[in-house]
């Protein structure tokens, strides 16, 4: 009886290492530092996090007050054109119409707009339980080496191709940082 109690609590003690071990792990993530085109200040910063459930999307953002500006996912990690043309059109791989994330067909890049209050500060949050992004360079699901684009204006989600949320007005390159 004693051999069998020192061998439950050898295996107990077992668990909670290793369950200690996968709690402090490292995270994957990857993070675009939003930049105004035209003039290079911060407009704010998006964080991808492999979760459990998905890769989650949090953006934090600081620009006009009391507005609703388009926010997508672009084909390029380059945000050299002050117009932000070299990022290219938006993220499908799936090669599906614009739409609305997670109602019907949409973009991989489709993530709606965010409204900013009367401090101009704005948050948006995506969970990607679809397994349409990843952390992993080696995929098609992979969201790095993308951009993140803020527009001028709003998305309507429904106008082809890309929702007429106006001119590009900020851009990020999409990097790993774990």
């Amino acid at each position: 009886m004693e051999r069998r109690i020192k061998g439950i609590k050898q295996k107990v003690a077992i668990l909670l290492m290793l369950g200690f071990l996968a709690c402090s792990m490292p995270q994957k993530s990857a993070t675009s530092n939003i930049l105004n085109l035209q003039t290079g200040a911060v407009l704010g910063l998006a964080r991808f996090i492999e979760t459990k459930k998905g890769v989650l999307l949090k953006v934090e953002l600081q620009t006009k007050k009391t507005t609703t500006l388009g926010i997508h996912i672009h084909q390029y990690g380059d945000c050299s054109d002050v117009e932000g043309k070299s990022a290219g059109g938006h993220w499908n791989p799936t090669e599906e119409s614009h739409g609305t994330w997670g109602e019907g067909g949409f973009h991989s890049g489709d993530l709606g707009n965010i409204k900013t209050d009367k401090n101009g500060k704005g948050s948006l949050e995506v969970l990607d339980v679809f397994g349409r992004w990843s952390l992993d360079e080696k995929t098609t699901t992979s969201v790095l080496n993308k951009s993140i684009i803020v527009h001028a204006g709003m998305d309507d989600m429904t106008s082809q191709p890309s929702g007429a949320a106006g001119t590009r007005k900020g851009c990020g390159e999409i990097i790993n940082t774990k």
